[in-house]
């Protein structure tokens, strides 16, 4: 949505007003598992969450430049969907990366090596029962606070400390 979160990118940002003959040069491409969401660009980074069988989510920082993979976390996540993949993008501040699985895992992990920072599930901790069609926000980050939407029992929106486990 960009820094204003408007999704309107400024009149002076270069944009071309039509694509070339043939279409735009393709820069970089890399064969990834299934999913439905897009990717966060984050500086000189891609990130994106992708699917890989009914097993498991896979979390993949790529650079931005060339499509080389600067790592991959795999978070156990066994479960089968109508249609297999991922559903949200990644969202980050240049520190932390949080995603959620279509089954409602929510992953933290740090930007620079993807080792773990902490965990929740937007389901389970939350009494709420799985969208028919998997999990499909993206995490929210506004100031301090991760906000998501569980629509559970016990609650119906929820913000989370970024920092820390909760």
């Amino acid at each position: 949505m960009g820094p204003d979160r408007t999704g309107v990118a400024a009149a002076a940002a270069g944009l071309p007003r039509s694509w070339p003959a043939g279409g735009p040069q393709v820069l970089w491409k890399v064969a990834v598992g299934r999913g439905f969401a897009g990717a966060a660009i984050f500086r000189d980074s891609v990130l994106l969450l992708d699917r890989e069988d009914d097993a498991r989510d896979l979390l993949r920082r790529f650079r931005l430049t060339n499509g080389t993979e600067v790592w991959r976390k795999e978070f156990d996540a066994p479960g089968k969907l109508d249609y297999n993949g991922s559903r949200t993008t990644p969202s980050t501040d240049g520190e932390l990366i949080w995603t959620i699985g279509p089954f409602g895992h929510i992953r933290v992990v740090h930007f620079a090596d993807g080792s773990p920072a902490w965990t929740a599930h937007l389901l389970d901790d939350w009494e709420a029962k799985g969208p028919q069609w998997g999990v499909s926000q993206p995490p929210l980050l506004l100031h301090d606070a991760v906000v998501v939407a569980p629509w559970g029992k016990k609650a119906a929106i929820v913000a989370y400390r970024k920092t820390e486990e909760n």
